[in-house]
């Protein structure tokens, strides 16, 4: 069963009751929850801040029900044409009543009739001040941590996305390796979780990552490259060697660690990890 929980203003009001509600009525029979929110989101910072706080709060209350990593949420923002008519289960935030809905085609038949269409025309995405963004990682399994990079990449981006997805040969000292993804099942996630939350004007092009660098040290014509704090250094290193080519240098976007209160000294402890899901695959094959 899949659901769908919209929700007005997250960065003004607490929601963790409704996400404890919403998930306790449909347990256990939930597989994935995506989240609308149909107020604009304009600023980076407050982008950051809700992404984290829906995905690690949803999370920890689905664990404590027995939901486990295959339990899937998304969060989708400044989006409208959202075709709803494929969940189950639908749930307005100002109602936490979960109610049917049957036949519903577009997501102005379920925004609240207090709410004025003038707050969900598109934006003209003049925040998006990056027009190619590069973002990379192994994405295997994907987690919440991944969702996040790749929804702050794509908020940030208003030309081009490009995302480097670690290739073969740089995984075989990965642990539990057998487990891995193949890289085509990493592309092919990536690519359905982009075109799930962004823009259809958007571009997004992947490649493969066989180098420390991956397409920034080949692709002249990027403006910004995001990373988590663990991964904060590499982007001096990719600026250097650019600098060696004569190509300009990224700007270079840190976002939270998401998962934990990690740090380089305690080497991220509690940080989301493809390693402890792949770890979890081996214990279910013994």
């Amino acid at each position: 069963m899949s659901g769908i929980l919209i929700l007005n203003n997250p960065i003004k009001k607490d929601y963790s009751n409704i996400y404890s509600q919403f998930l306790s009525k449909l347990y256990p029979d939930i597989k994935l929850i995506d989240i609308l929110i149909i107020s604009q989101i304009s600023n980076s910072d407050d982008l950051n801040f809700i992404l984290s706080d829906i995905y690690s709060t949803i999370r920890s209350k689905a664990t404590k029900l027995g939901l486990d990593y295959t339990f899937e949420i998304n969060v989708i923002f400044n989006k409208l044409d959202v075709n709803v008519d494929q969940y189950t289960i639908v749930s307005k935030s100002n109602d936490v009543s979960v109610e049917k809905y049957e036949g519903v085609k577009s997501l102005d038949e379920l925004i609240v009739e207090k709410q004025h269409i003038d707050n969900h025309k598109k934006s003209d995405n003049t925040f998006q001040n990056f027009p190619v963004v590069a973002v990379g990682g192994t994405f295997d399994h994907m987690h919440d941590g991944h969702k996040i990079l790749l929804s702050m990449a794509s908020f940030l981006t208003s030309k081009t996305l490009i995302v480097g997805i670690t290739g073969p040969k740089l995984l075989v000292n990965k642990k539990y390796k057998e487990y891995l993804e193949s890289y085509h099942v990493r592309e092919a996630t990536v690519k359905s979780f982009i075109t799930k939350i962004s823009s259809e004007t958007i571009a997004l092009d992947c490649y493969m990552i066989e180098d420390v660098c991956g397409p920034t040290g080949f692709i002249k014509e990027i403006d910004a490259l995001i990373v988590s704090a663990e991964s904060a250094k590499g982007g001096d290193f990719v600026n250097n060697f650019r600098k060696e080519k004569e190509f300009p240098p990224l700007k270079i976007i840190k976002i939270e660690v998401i998962g934990g209160q990690g740090n380089e000294e305690n080497n991220w402890e509690g940080k989301l990890s493809s390693t402890d899901i792949r770890k979890e695959e081996s214990m279910k094959k013994q």
